[in-house]
């Protein structure tokens, strides 16, 4: 189960809250990734992995877009993707989100009317790490024979039947009094003389077994504007049912070793689509799995593209800290340098609203973890995460001034006689500055040795640098977006 501690404060959020999330502009796109797990608690004044990853794209984008602290995890809600996910998309869960839905909805796994699809997560009961689901799956075969089992990697699998599950719960109350029995009294156990022959095979095995509660399902609040790029998971199952249009593309595994270039390569596809579709005023035909029969929003209607990235809460939770840094540095490098390079090049083809050439609305990309996830405890946080929002026309002035060299050149004709004029009071000037030289030299260590510190006080996406932050919703970040517009 999902856990962490969650701050008394955002009592603000309305339970079943839905914002459509709108990028600044009408006709403009929002690039969102999601880093799942990346952030966690500051302890003992410690790095955080963020703190300690290199990350320069995110840097760039920090020193030109505006960084906030976001709540994810409404306080009455445990600390998870389940939940911190739909929020950011423009839902925030009333209750408990049935993750057992979520997974069917991932893996297009069918649970027809009257049934229930159950998340079950196997453990080994000497330590409660996490197992191979595998490893139980011919023991429950045999203890829960009117379920259809799915396996979803790892330590997952996935028991679907007829509501309200049979079987399951005595399957689990059996193991946990087990678990809690010495090794050497197994073979004895007074409980095993009426078990089943799954049960006893599960207890042997030395598992556990742990299914998620039954919850809410989300509702379709999007449509084709919204497309989501996710393995097979939490991120792709919660948008399908919520209506977006989801992408998995090949190699895409949610976990450290995913393959983000063709993350990266299909999230720019879908770009490339909506400007093509935008610049030929094409309508288009209904594209991916949106919610209702016929027509539907086309590739120029796309208005939100959302990369989920699930490595860094995966290495987290193995409790492999340099793994989870490495996960991160590889977003950096593999999905967010070329996302934002993009939408550079797509900003410059069009003009820029700074130079009153702009004949497009303005491009967002904002990054951000869904909550915390501690490698040193492998459990998920519910404390507010940084996010960083930028823009290509949030970038400085100067990189956009190439145009106006032309323009310029009479005036530098003007001034022309002036330096001129100028020539001996310059020539004055050069004595005094060859003999400030030496004292230059003097100066030129301090500098270095100051680069360090200049370059620690960079804003950057971690959690000590929105710590003095006032805290945001994701439905107050739609709003203040929209009202920019």
């Amino acid at each position: 189960m999902p856990d962490g501690g969650v701050e008394p404060a955002a009592a603000e959020c309305e339970r079943g809250e839905a914002a459509s999330w709108r990028p600044a502009q009408a006709g403009g796109v929002e690039l969102l990734v999601i880093l799942d797990g990346a952030s966690e608690p500051p302890r003992d004044g410690r790095p955080t992995s963020l703190e300690r990853a290199a990350t320069p794209a995110l840097d760039a984008l920090c020193a030109e877009g505006a960084l906030t602290r976001l709540r994810t995890v409404a306080p009455w809600l445990e600390a998870g993707s389940e939940h911190a996910i739909p929020a950011l998309l423009g839902w925030t869960p009333p209750a408990s989100v049935d993750r057992g839905a979520v997974e069917a909805a991932a893996r297009g796994i069918a649970v027809e009317d009257g049934e229930r699809a159950c998340r079950i997560d196997v453990r080994h009961a000497a330590d409660g790490a996490r197992a191979d689901a595998a490893q139980a799956l011919p023991a429950l075969a045999v203890a829960l024979p009117s379920h259809r089992l799915h396996l979803l990697g790892g330590h997952r699998l996935l028991a679907v039947a007829r509501a309200p599950l049979p079987g399951l719960d005595p399957l689990v109350a059996f193991g946990a009094a087990l678990a809690s029995a010495p090794a050497s009294a197994l073979a004895s156990a007074p409980a095993l003389a009426s078990a089943s022959a799954g049960e006893r095979d599960v207890a042997r095995e030395g598992l556990t077994l742990h299914p998620w509660r039954e919850g809410i399902v989300p509702p379709r609040i999007l449509d084709a504007r919204t497309v989501v790029i996710a393995a097979p998971g939490a991120a792709a199952g919660l948008a399908r049912l919520l209506g977006a249009r989801v992408i998995t593309p090949a190699g895409a595994t949610g976990r450290p070793g995913s393959d983000l270039a063709a993350k990266a390569a299909a999230a720019l596809g879908v770009l490339r689509d909506a400007t093509a579709g935008a610049s030929n005023g094409a309508a288009g035909a209904r594209c991916g799995d949106g919610p209702g029969p016929g027509p539907g929003p086309g590739p120029a209607s796309v208005e939100r593209i959302v990369v989920h990235v699930g490595a860094p809460d995966e290495a987290a939770h193995e409790h492999d800290a340099a793994a989870k840094i490495a996960a991160i540095e590889a977003a950096d490098r593999d999905l967010i340098a070329p996302l934002a390079a993009a939408l550079r090049a797509r900003a410059g083809a069009v003009g820029s609203p700074l130079d009153g050439t702009a004949s497009r609305p303005v491009d967002t990309l904002r990054v951000c973890p869904d909550h915390g996830c501690d490698p040193a405890d492998g459990r998920h946080d519910a404390t507010p995460v940084p996010c960083v929002t930028w823009s290509p026309q949030s970038a400085p002035r100067t990189a956009q001034a190439g145009p106006r060299f032309e323009t310029d050149a009479p005036r530098a004709a003007q001034t022309a006689p002036r330096i001129a004029a100028d020539a001996p009071r310059t020539a004055k000037t050069a004595p005094r500055i060859a003999a400030d030289a030496p004292r230059a030299a003097q100066t030129a260590p301090r500098i270095a040795a100051d680069a360090p510190r200049a370059a620690q006080t960079a804003p950057r996406l971690t959690e000590r640098a929105v710590a003095a932050l006032p805290l945001t919703l994701p439905v107050e970040l739609a709003t203040s977006v929209r009202a920019a517009a």
